[in-house]
């Protein structure tokens, strides 16, 4: 009886404890409550999310703009330097395109140019002047550039190239209206520097100024003046294209706010051309005296090349202003002189040699070299006899 009524006990102990649930009205109460703070932390979050997106897109429209200030700014800046003998500066003055010469870029890393930047990347083709084989139409115009074939010194191409920036619609936006930047160096296939430019009420890109009557003043280039652009023996755009002494960048870039609509960003720079109006002053009074014979060996082993000539008659003699020599390098027939392969300063000795390591396998060359003096001029060019095939 005791076991028994133990064991009644001690199930009864065991027996679960039912709690109340949750009624109606507190799950409604906590669903609502649920949806109330949800809404709120979606509203916020599409809130950021659209703040972040405004502000996204008015920087790079900002940005957009400014960058391409920058970028044409630098070129302009340089329009002019390194000129071949009569190449022109200015080669367009439109509102909505520029085109001009200056030696850029080269491929040379010794050789004492005046380019701006070293970039061996760059094909041979755009470190040096276009020629009437390879001429290009002007980028807003339908004359083509050049007439004629400008040289730094007896058969070699002037190393100044022409840079083309101009505005063309941009086929790929659904916005009308929208122009793309492009820039082009000689007859390569331009490059896009910027998009989502506008000109509200028509205003142009460029603007040119020549020199005023009075002292520090300027008078604005307009239609019908404008556009120019230069044609060999065409005394009226030419003479005023080499008075232009200062542009006016204006650019203007757009975004489209979901809320306020157009948004505009805009960034404008006067840029001074600096060799606008300078003649080529001769330093050392007259060209170098040209090397005598060049010779042009295939070495036996090696890959390679030697050439080797005696030093000008002005450095060992006469004015001793020469400062360096520069070797050329062409494909045999192929007629054309691009950038020196190497530069050496003078040393005082009575001859000079150079091994070419790196010639192409597979053709034949013909070699040269021109004496540089401290303006620099060149040289004519000596060139070797006959061509030179390396040896595999």
């Amino acid at each position: 009886m005791r076991l028994t009524s133990r064991s009644s006990h001690t199930s009864a102990q065991r027996r679960p404890v039912i709690r109340p649930a949750f009624t109606l009205v507190e799950i409604i109460i906590a669903l609502t409550l649920l949806s109330i703070i949800g809404a709120a932390a979606v509203t916020f979050l599409v809130k950021q999310t659209r703040a972040v997106m405004v502000i996204s897109g008015r920087l790079d429209a900002q940005q957009n703009v400014s960058f391409a200030i920058d970028a044409l700014s630098h070129d302009l800046r340089v329009a002019g330097v390194g000129l071949g003998n009569q190449q022109p500066m200015m080669i367009e003055a439109n509102p909505y395109a520029v085109a001009f010469n200056a030696d850029l870029v080269t491929t040379d890393t010794a050789s004492v140019t005046t380019a701006t930047y070293f970039d061996p990347s760059v094909p041979e083709s755009l470190t040096v002047a276009l020629t009437p084989a390879n001429k290009i139409t002007y980028p807003l115009g339908a004359i083509a550039y050049p007439d004629s074939t400008y040289y730094q010194s007896s058969g070699l191409l002037s190393n100044a190239e022409t840079i083309s920036y101009y505005f063309t619609p941009d086929s790929t936006s659904s916005v009308a209206g929208e122009y793309l930047l492009l820039k082009r160096i000689n007859n390569a296939a331009p490059t896009l520097l910027a998009r989502g430019i506008v000109f509200p009420s028509g205003t142009p890109g460029f603007r040119y100024f020549i020199p005023g009557a009075a002292v520090n003043s300027r008078v604005e280039l307009t239609a019908p003046t404008l556009p120019l652009y230069f044609k060999a023996g065409s005394a009226g755009p030419d003479t005023m294209l080499a008075k232009i002494s200062e542009i006016r960048v204006q650019l203007q870039a757009m975004y489209v706010d979901p809320v306020e609509g157009n948004v505009y960003r805009s960034a404008d720079e006067n840029v001074p051309l600096l060799n606008a109006g300078l003649a080529h002053v001769q330093g050392c009074v007259s060209p170098p005296l040209a090397p005598g014979t060049l010779t042009q060996t295939a070495w036996p082993s090696g890959d390679s090349v030697g050439v080797s000539w005696p030093a000008s008659g002005d450095e060992i003699g006469g004015k001793h202003d020469v400062k360096s020599y520069s070797v050329y390098r062409q494909i045999a027939g192929s007629g054309v002189w691009n950038s020196p392969i190497y530069t050496i300063a003078v040393a005082g000795t009575a001859t000079y040699a150079f091994q070419d390591k790196a010639v192409p396998l597979g053709q034949s060359y013909t070699y040269a070299v021109v004496a540089r003096d401290c303006t620099p001029s060149l040289s004519a060019l000596t060139a070797g006899a006959g061509t030179v095939t390396p040896l595999p």
